[in-house]
């Protein structure tokens, strides 16, 4: 972590407007979510993990992190996509841009 910014811009303009859409549970997990990507490689910023990986990670059941992303992938919040071991990966545009 050393060297590393250890804040990211957020634009609350933004992020009312995009996650408007969302439930309540569904805009927490995003806004966690986005902490989690900020932690990543800062020129990919996507983190691929097995659902129940992603569950402990965010202090979710699978449950509520299924039906946030089938939100965040309905209302075009983030990049999803699932790969053939049930991994999901996830990706903020906006962070990448």
């Amino acid at each position: 972590m050393s060297g590393k910014n250890p804040a990211f811009q957020f634009y609350p303009n933004d992020y009312f407007r995009d996650t408007r859409v969302l439930t309540p549970e569904a805009r927490g997990i995003w806004m966690d979510v986005l902490c989690v990507l900020w932690w990543t490689d800062p020129f990919v910023r996507k983190k691929t993990l097995p659902t129940g990986d992603w569950a402990r990670l965010l202090s979710v059941s699978g449950s509520e992190f299924e039906r946030s992303i089938s939100e965040f992938e309905r209302h075009n919040i983030c990049n999803v996509s699932r790969d053939s071991h049930g991994d999901v990966t996830l990706m903020s545009r906006r962070m990448l841009s």
